[in-house]
């Protein structure tokens, strides 16, 4: 449990954030205008650009990409793709799971 929290989730979050901020770019509409807002707000709230946190990449990390992303098309769809990568195999360890313990329950 320890290794999840302490290595797993914080990578599955920072993919999930990165999806969030791809979906969010293309609601706005322009992705440098949502880049800027990002960046507007770590300046309202006197936190640097630069510094990532434990779940999240840091807003310059985060900018950099999605202003890559608005160019490199490829670079978007990987990112994307990822994350229903990552969906699949946590349904499907999930599915493992369940079944299992339903098993031990039948057998027990």
């Amino acid at each position: 449990m320890g290794a999840y929290w302490g290595l797993l989730f914080g990578w599955l979050s920072r993919r999930f954030e990165r999806e969030a901020d791809l979906v969010a770019a293309d609601m706005v509409g322009d992705a440098e205008v949502f880049a800027q807002a990002l960046e507007r707000i770590a300046r309202i709230n006197g936190r640097p650009l630069e510094r990532p946190g434990w779940r999240h990449f840091s807003i310059a990390r985060r900018t950099r990409f999605l202003r890559q992303a608005a160019i490199d098309s490829a670079l978007r769809d990987r990112a994307l793709a990822q994350v229903v990568l990552i969906r699949r195999v946590l349904l499907a360890g999930t599915m493992v799971a369940v079944a299992a313990a339903g098993l031990a329950c039948v057998l027990l």
